[in-house]
């Protein structure tokens, strides 16, 4: 390993660990200090909760493979496995698409300290430690593999694996991965990308029509689509982070020279994720992480067709760089923005600091 993929490696783990202590400080610290929104979910008694939801006692319901198949063992050790199979999954899939964009890509190493500094990414990965993006964000990365080498009959599979471990992967992950197909980069044809969605699209409908909700399951009703309010905050930053990475991202490809085609596309039908559900800042890291994924899928096209990069003369706007990659704000959060600043304002106050 280089020197410098050692001082990314260092920068990732170090910004992702500060997100995971920000979010479970709770666990140090006395909860009543930390009272304000987005800190109720501490690792062991948030999203953990989901690891106790099963088909054996709940029936077929959402989000309930992964509960299933630990299910066998004591909570403690569902708990450390489930850690490890997280942890495992985010430093797999940040290696191959830092690797490929680094070594196919140009300004590759742009793009990469953007998300490791970013309240979007690297952080807020570890601040939502513990939720099922990182093992789908791992079948992401094997499909689009699979997809390029023309193994068709695995992603099918994978994709309903996904399906069932979250029902949000329909929209963040599908479009990623069937993407590529439906480029005239690869020789697919229509037929080819509905033969795949065949047995992934039977699992998604079950789920939508008689799958009720893993929410159910924990005693807490949630309907298919939940709509929430916007806050002031919510109405600046969203449009602005969204707006911002789409710019950056249309750069990049220009940078490039990467065609703006369905493959650049497919990330931005992740938003949709703002119509089914409340954790809008969740969708934000999710939107960024695709944009990296269509980056990863373009260039590993391009090595596939056997065409190089075209470096097209150019900058980035600073003004955005710094907007996107600001950290000292800490994690953008979940469902609130910057929770752990404001976890901190609340101390300070109470503590007359």
């Amino acid at each position: 390993m280089t020197i410098k993929k050692q001082v990314y490696l260092f920068l990732f783990l170090g910004f992702f660990s500060l997100g995971f202590f920000l979010q479970n400080i709770g666990l140090i610290l006395p909860a009543k200090y930390l009272n304000s929104p987005g800190t109720t979910w501490d690792i062991i008694n948030g999203m953990y909760s989901w690891l106790n939801v099963s088909y054996l006692e709940f029936g077929i319901v959402r989000r309930a493979l992964i509960g299933t198949v630990l299910s066998p063992l004591i909570e403690i050790h569902r708990y450390v496995l489930f850690s490890l199979l997280t942890l495992i999954s985010i430093l797999t899939v940040c290696f191959y698409l830092g690797k490929q964009i680094q070594n196919e890509t140009k300004k590759g190493y742009l793009l990469i300290l953007l998300f490791i500094f970013s309240p979007l990414g690297a952080m807020n990965l570890g601040w939502m430690f513990g939720r099922f993006e990182a093992i789908n964000f791992l079948i992401m990365l094997v499909c689009i593999n699979l997809v390029v080498r023309k193994k068709l009959i695995y992603v099918s599979v994978l994709l309903a694996i996904g399906t069932l471990i979250h029902e949000a992967f329909v929209f963040y992950a599908w479009p990623l991965i069937l993407a590529p197909m439906l480029s005239r980069s690869l020789s697919y044809s229509y037929k080819n990308a509905i033969a795949v969605l065949i047995l992934p699209s039977i699992v998604a409908f079950y789920l939508l029509v008689f799958g009720n909700s893993a929410a159910d399951a924990l005693g807490a009703y949630r309907g298919l689509i939940h709509l929430g309010t916007f806050s002031a905050i919510d109405i600046l930053v969203i449009p602005a982070y969204i707006i911002s990475l789409a710019y950056l991202h249309a750069k990049y490809l220009q940078l490039n020279n990467y065609d703006f085609d369905i493959i650049s596309f497919s990330p931005y039908l992740s938003l949709m994720l703002f119509i089914f559900g409340i954790d809008y800042y969740r969708w934000l890291t999710i939107l960024f992480v695709c944009i990296i994924f269509s980056v990863y899928t373009q260039s590993l096209v391009s090595k596939k067709e056997g065409q190089e990069s075209t470096y097209i003369n150019g900058i980035f706007p600073l003004s955005l760089v710094l907007f996107v990659g600001f950290p000292f704000l800490g994690p953008v959060g979940v469902e609130f923005a910057f929770p752990a600043f404001s976890d901190f304002l609340i101390l300070f106050r109470t503590f007359n600091l």
